[in-house]
């Protein structure tokens, strides 16, 4: 695999010159980026206009793995920092497990209400047995356009001990299939677009979203400023995550 260098992959040693030549700070800075690595592709995913921090999102009572030991947490493969949008109205849902070990998972699609409170119970529910790496689970039941819902996966680490699931939700949005493709991220997801990369994409949008509002938190007040400091931590943490796994794929 291919290793991040912020903006560019390494080369393996294989492809690399026998020898570097004698070069000042300056030239060899452009010949590393010449010879030695080559860039990312070009921005696959754009986002659908700003980051909005009243976006639904929610962590379990544990994050990270069901071993605690596992270098990569578990991570929904959709954004945090913003609603997540789909042409499909049968989408495909991704998230990665980072623990070998087989655990149950239990995946739930909510719709809203008319005052935006969650619909109980679920439109639609499944348990699966995880797999390490990414999963993927194409939704066997249609949603409406023009409408945003809920989802969230749970890790049952242990049945009978429900306190030990580690869970984590955000929501998706149907829209008209004429909204420019690089703003659909489940679309492209599932696309033949290189995976890594449209991560990659996503983890940038989610960082940038956070500082923005781990800095607008230095100046708000109150409740608004309670909401910005928890939802930058979550971006940035979401941020992170992504970045991990796209080392660890």
């Amino acid at each position: 695999m291919l290793k991040l260098l912020g903006d560019f992959y390494e080369l393996p040693a294989a492809l690399l010159p026998s020898s570097t030549p004698n070069l000042d700070s300056h030239s060899y800075f452009h010949y590393c980026h010449l010879c030695k690595c080559h860039p990312r592709p070009k921005t696959l995913y754009l986002s659908p206009g700003r980051p909005t921090p009243n976006a639904r999102t929610i962590a379990g009572t544990r994050t990270g793995s069901c071993s605690g030991t596992a270098e990569t947490a578990f991570t929904l493969l959709a954004p945090y920092s913003h609603v997540g949008q789909t042409s499909n109205t049968r989408p495909t849902l991704s998230w990665y497990i980072p623990d070998s070990e087989p655990v149950e998972v239990e995946l739930r699609v909510y719709a809203y209400a008319a005052n935006q409170t969650l619909q109980v119970p679920p439109i639609h529910t499944a348990t699966l047995e995880s797999t390490s790496g990414i999963m993927s689970y194409p939704l066997p039941i249609e949603l409406s356009p023009e409408q945003t819902y809920y989802w969230q996966v749970a890790l049952l680490c242990n049945p009978d001990q429900q306190a030990t699931d580690v869970i984590a939700g955000t929501e998706i949005r149907v829209v008209n299939p004429t909204v420019d493709e690089a703003d659909r991220w489940y679309d492209l997801l599932g696309s033949a677009l290189p995976q890594l990369d449209l991560l990659m994409d996503l983890a940038e949008i989610e960082q940038t979203a956070g500082q923005e509002w781990a800095e607008q938190a230095e100046s708000a007040e109150g409740s608004q400023k309670a909401e910005l400091e928890t939802r930058s931590i979550e971006v940035l943490q979401q941020s992170e995550q992504l970045r991990d796994v796209v080392a660890n794929e």
